[in-house]
């Protein structure tokens, strides 16, 4: 096989394998996200509905860290602010990332419900960063198209001394045979 077109299908192939990976996981990340936004506002739903502001702060403290919530907002019924919680301060490489968009903050939202009846309105700040999940798959799939390339050369080269090898024994044998 000519090493171009290995290479040229090589990198074709790993480049549909990225988008293919970006667009699944993508999807699943969002709705990983929304459930966890969802299941945020099922949890609160009794603080809600008694006027405990103080209750649920410990648990969005850790939703917004273990989400990677910029903030969360609590709305009680007519949309009048109940709680509000912010969450990490994103990191020097973050505000970066996000200034050039590779980071986008999105707005998800789910509604209260306390025995059937919407109470009010959960609404976070999701602070999506799966730029760095796909930088490390890219870099990962660069150095496997590497190593195939290396392996490939090292066994052309491997063949072509092989031939020149039985080539020169078989010239060896028939001069000795003068």
């Amino acid at each position: 096989m000519n090493y171009k077109l290995l290479r040229n299908t090589l990198w074709a192939a790993l480049l549909i394998g990225f988008v293919t990976f970006v667009f699944i996981y993508e999807n699943k990340q969002m709705a990983y996200q929304q459930g966890a936004v969802k299941q945020s506002a099922l949890v609160i739903a009794p603080s809600l509905w008694n006027l405990d502001r103080s209750g649920p702060v410990d648990y969005l403290e850790i939703a917004c860290q273990l989400h990677n919530f910029e903030q969360i907002k609590v709305y009680a019924v007519l949309d009048q602010p109940f709680l509000e919680i912010d969450g990490c301060e994103p990191t020097m490489a973050d505000t970066i990332l996000e200034k050039i968009g590779l980071i986008a903050k999105l707005n998800l939202e789910a509604d209260i419900i306390h025995n059937g009846t919407r109470i009010g309105t959960l609404s976070a700040i999701y602070r999506h960063d799966s730029v760095y999940t796909h930088l490390y798959v890219l870099f990962i799939l660069f150095l496997i198209a590497l190593i195939i390339q290396y392996l490939y050369k090292i066994t052309f080269a491997k063949q072509t001394l092989e031939r020149r090898v039985a080539e020169r024994t078989q010239a060896l044998a028939v001069s000795e045979e003068r």
